[in-house]
């Protein structure tokens, strides 16, 4: 007899109920378009992040503990490729560039 993991709705809307920390943290997913699922009634989980908004508590899947980052906007962060800064136009770093343009 083989198990079947249960699915859960992808994206799922705020339940009647749910906590305003809840409800925003939803909201601000879905206005970010970022694919979530909600595996229990306080915990929602992105890729192998999982987030718990009422206390803030972010946990990667696998990992022995909690991450230092807290919250909804944390965890968007991490969920986010890292962004070049706006001083890096992918050529010779700047002090260089000093050199070059002389």
């Amino acid at each position: 007899m083989t198990k079947h993991r249960k699915r859960h709705p992808t994206n799922p809307p705020p339940r009647t109920g749910d906590t305003p920390a809840m409800r925003e943290a939803i909201e601000r997913l879905l206005a970010e378009k970022i694919l979530f699922h909600r595996p229990t009634k306080f915990q929602l989980k992105a890729d192998d992040l999982s987030l718990w908004p009422n206390t803030g508590t972010i946990f990667r899947d696998e990992d022995d503990a909690i991450l230092p980052e807290r919250g909804i906007e944390d965890l968007i962060r991490l969920l986010r490729p890292k962004r070049r800064s706006a001083t890096d136009d992918g050529g010779a770093p700047p002090h260089l560039n000093l050199l070059i343009d002389q």
